[in-house]
């Protein structure tokens, strides 16, 4: 077996490992069931949006899945805050960046190669989309 030593000297096995390598497993590693769980889920129909709060740039980071289909997205929260008494972790403020998460996703069809995938999985209603904190039973 091959290895690499602690000065960076490439030998056969190195230099095989390529940046493209390296992104495919950290998705691989995001994607996967033991990636470290969001502060909060929640869901539009088949959609699933996760969301984690970080401090170090105030944003809410996470993504918007459905089916096979994962769209990294960063929100960050309106400029004058929430409103009186409610905080950036709250449920509410969860509530409301999943919202704005699952906007990106949608009009981003770029990304969905010409498509808007979200917006059909999606629950909407007269006031836009529905976002719940719990599945749906009949989802």
């Amino acid at each position: 077996m091959t290895t690499c030593d602690r000065r960076g000297s490439e030998t056969p096995a190195c230099a095989s490992i390529t940046s493209d390598k390296i992104a495919r497993r950290f998705e691989v590693l995001r994607t996967s069931p033991n990636y470290p769980a969001a502060d909060a889920l929640r869901y539009s129909g088949f959609v699933r949006i996760e969301l984690t709060y970080q401090d170090s740039d105030s944003c809410y980071d996470g993504k918007v899945v459905v089916d096979t289909h994962t769209y990294s997205v960063s929100v960050g929260p309106p400029a004058i805050g929430y409103g009186p008494g409610v905080a950036y972790d709250s449920p509410e403020a969860y509530d409301r960046a999943a919202h704005a998460a699952l906007s990106f996703a949608a009009v981003d069809t770029e990304w969905g190669e010409g498509c808007d995938i979200f917006t059909p999985a999606a629950e909407v209603s007269e006031n836009g989309w529905v976002i719940r904190r719990h599945r749906s039973p009949s989802r």
